[in-house]
């Protein structure tokens, strides 16, 4: 048995990630949306109403609200031709929807299970860890990877403006 089964058997429990940890990372997703609308980007409106709903809030968030309903304005008083327009959710050139798809649907769970075992399992992040947690998914242990510093990059990019606060107190 090698190194890899040796830890997949070991840690299996913890390739299982639960529900309250996903509600965690769609409300920080939420916080990383609100900061890509404020700096300009509408097409986030559309991903935060989305992800509002999924969470089955009781209210929205005003910034939401106010963006939603200004772009529909637009749309309903004929300013522009189309909701894509309204939104702004147009796709870039060359944009490449079966791998943005795969990243959507794997990026999360790749970025909890590899911090799940890292700090409960003691694991360092490594290609290792890469590798068994991308054997999970199918997917290449550079593919994890990837997936797992995008996330944390999108993560880092959310809690940025509290560090620097917690910075400048000390």
């Amino acid at each position: 048995m090698d190194t890899v089964e040796r830890l997949e058997e070991f840690y299996k429990d913890l390739l299982v990630y639960d529900e309250d940890d996903l509600e965690i990372e769609l409300l920080r997703e939420m916080k990383l949306l609100k900061h890509i609308y404020e700096d300009g980007n509408q097409s986030a409106l559309i991903s935060a109403l989305h992800l509002f709903c999924h969470l089955e809030r009781s209210s929205m968030p005003k910034w939401l609200a106010e963006g939603i309903s200004d772009a529909l304005c637009k749309w309903s008083g004929l300013e522009v031709k189309t909701l894509d327009e309204a939104f702004n959710a147009v796709r870039r050139k060359g944009f490449n929807l079966n791998a943005r798809r795969k990243r959507h649907d794997l990026g999360g769970k790749v970025y909890l299970v590899v911090t799940k075992m890292s700090r409960e399992g003691g694991l360092p992040i490594d290609d290792e860890l890469f590798e068994l947690v991308g054997g999970k998914y199918n997917i290449s242990k550079t593919l994890a990877k990837n997936y797992y510093y995008e996330i944390k990059k999108d993560i880092d990019k959310i809690f940025e403006p509290f560090l620097d606060q917690t910075s400048k107190k000390k």
